[in-house]
């Protein structure tokens, strides 16, 4: 997850797009939030839970998996 913080639009040192771009180019999930303002900070949390949540998952399969191709 690429989470870029921001306080006012003027103090930018990364555009919006290119945020958008690195996230695409790495695979990650792209928010922007603001601490100051609380705009989006519930939603990169939840997010970013998710996330974590669907590897748990992914993992656990791929154990659960692995443990029935070794008991055969």
């Amino acid at each position: 997850m690429l989470k870029l913080s921001y306080f006012q639009e003027s103090e930018r040192t990364v555009s919006k797009k290119e945020g958008m771009e690195f996230a695409r180019e790495y695979g990650c999930l792209f928010l922007e939030c603001s601490a100051k303002t609380r705009v989006n900070v519930e939603q990169c949390f939840e997010e970013l839970v998710l996330k974590v949540c669907k590897i748990m998952v992914s993992i656990i399969s791929l154990c659960t998996t692995y443990d029935y191709w070794i008991a055969s």
